[in-house]
């Protein structure tokens, strides 16, 4: 069943700190889901081994370069949440995809969560673990710490008269259990009866979707409605830093400042997130514990929302472009398009060396990402994106130099130039940006054209890590 713990214990046996667990080199998790691309489970089994992307197109060299990495070596790897597709597929999807893991030592384990025993049969398993429901009072248990916290206090008057429900609506699912309690902790306690006894928890329909997950996000404030539904666009299998959707979210106008407010911008938009997190419409990466990722069940209900006009009142249609391109030849033609309302445009990663004058153009744009191109310098028309919140210019390894007239940006909030480790210094009057919230680095420069040390005396606003280079 959905949300009885298989992830949760592959995960512990993934980070188990014993000995038998560091005979295993490499490890790799991959989270499959209903998407059983061969080639990107296997490109992502070799981009986790490498730790580097994976330029190459041709599937039957990803293959044999896979197979080189594992070659003699004792690995782990984890597939997890495996759909059937039917049967012939899968087993011809497996057969293909284990070709490279035969090269490995004696001892290698492959370790896979599936809700479909046949799948066990197809791939062959050794060995099958059923996970059951949980007692009730284990669930119960799971529940309290997430309704009232370590301290188990402030239950409500008549709790006693209805953990019994409680526990029915759990079913003995540590995701139930763990789910509601951060619903109901969230709400005054005489809605606790109103909510146990809403009639989505007795709606059956073919999607999957939990009852539980279903009632969390119908009782969501309408902004986090919305946040919620915006995060639909991202990738099946993307992994996420809270700084980044966060920063994402402003970008579209999605985080709204009242004015009793005394808070930042990027403050309510932790708020928003840990309230989402708290109600595991997001999950923690299996991977790294510092990123997220999307919860299946949860995506699937932001999936259909996204449909749905209401949760998108006064907002603007979203372009979701997932190009699965080595090299961008076409980006000049693609910056000449007629997408004067684009907020968000992000490049990372593509082989780009020269940025056309026509981005200036995007004057609504407020997220503009180019980390790790191979750009030496931004057009000088970047300096009229007047509406620009965020520019991450991360691993920009070849950038030299930055637009001249970058202090024009005074609605700059967050400037990422990171392992930028060229970047001759930084431009003239850069104290003028006094929104700055995140600067990775304010490299010195002794240039009678470039800012130097004391204009950071202007950014009043700054937090987080600052460096101060050269």
């Amino acid at each position: 069943m959905h949300g009885v713990g298989k992830t949760t214990l592959a995960q512990l046996v993934f980070n188990h700190k014993d000995d038998a667990m560091k005979e295993f080199e490499p490890k790799v998790w991959v989270s499959v889901s209903d998407d059983f691309d061969l080639v990107r489970v296997t490109k992502a089994i070799l981009e986790s081994i490498t730790s580097r992307p994976v330029e190459v197109e041709e599937f039957s060299k990803m293959q044999h370069d896979l197979s080189e990495q594992l070659r003699g070596k004792k690995f782990l790897i984890v597939l997890d949440d495996i759909w059937n597709k039917g049967d012939y597929d899968l087993y011809d999807l497996w057969t293909r995809l284990q070709s490279p893991f035969g090269v490995g030592a004696g001892g290698s384990k492959i370790l896979v969560t599936t809700r479909d025993v046949n799948v066990a049969k197809f791939m062959g398993a050794a060995g099958v673990h059923n996970l059951k429901c949980m007692r009730d009072d284990d669930c119960l248990e799971i529940f309290e710490r997430h309704a009232f916290g370590e301290l188990n206090d402030g239950k409500p008057v008549n709790y006693e008269l209805i953990r019994r429900k409680i526990v029915e609506k759990c079913r003995g699912l540590p995701f139930a259990a763990r789910t509601l309690g951060g619903l109901l902790r969230c709400k005054e306690k005489d809605e606790w009866e109103e909510i146990l006894n809403n009639k989505l928890w007795n709606i059956a329909d073919k999607s999957d979707i939990l009852p539980v997950l279903k009632l969390s996000y119908h009782y969501l404030p309408k902004n986090l409605k919305r946040c919620f539904a915006y995060c639909s666009i991202l990738p099946n299998d993307y992994e996420f830093r809270e700084k980044q959707l966060v920063l994402l979210w402003m970008a579209e106008g999605l985080i709204q400042q009242k004015p009793e407010d005394n808070k930042q911008m990027e403050d309510l938009g932790r708020d928003y997130f840990q309230e989402l997190l708290s109600r595991s419409l997001f999950q923690e990466s299996s991977k790294n514990n510092s990123r997220f990722e999307k919860y299946v069940l949860g995506w699937k209900i932001s999936k259909v929302i996204t449909c749905n006009a209401p949760a998108f009142e006064g907002l603007a249609i979203h372009l979701s472009l997932l190009v699965n391109l080595m090299e961008l030849r076409d980006l000049r033609t693609f910056l000449k398009l007629n997408l004067q309302y684009l907020r968000v445009l992000s490049l990372n990663g593509y082989k780009i060396t020269e940025l056309p004058n026509s981005i200036g153009n995007l004057r609504l744009l407020q997220y503009l990402d180019l980390s790790y191109i191979d750009i030496t310098s931004l057009p000088e028309s970047t300096s009229t994106l007047y509406s620009l919140q965020t520019l991450i210019l991360e691993g920009c390894s070849k950038l030299k130099s930055l637009p001249a007239n970058m202090s024009n940006l005074i609605n700059l909030r967050h400037l990422n130039n990171s392992d930028a480790y060229s970047l001759g210094g930084m431009p003239p009057q850069l104290g003028r940006l006094v929104n700055l919230q995140s600067l990775s680095n304010f490299v010195v420069s002794g240039g009678s054209d470039q800012s130097r040390i004391r204009e950071i005396e202007f950014l009043l606003h700054l937090r987080g890590t600052l460096c101060i280079s050269r």
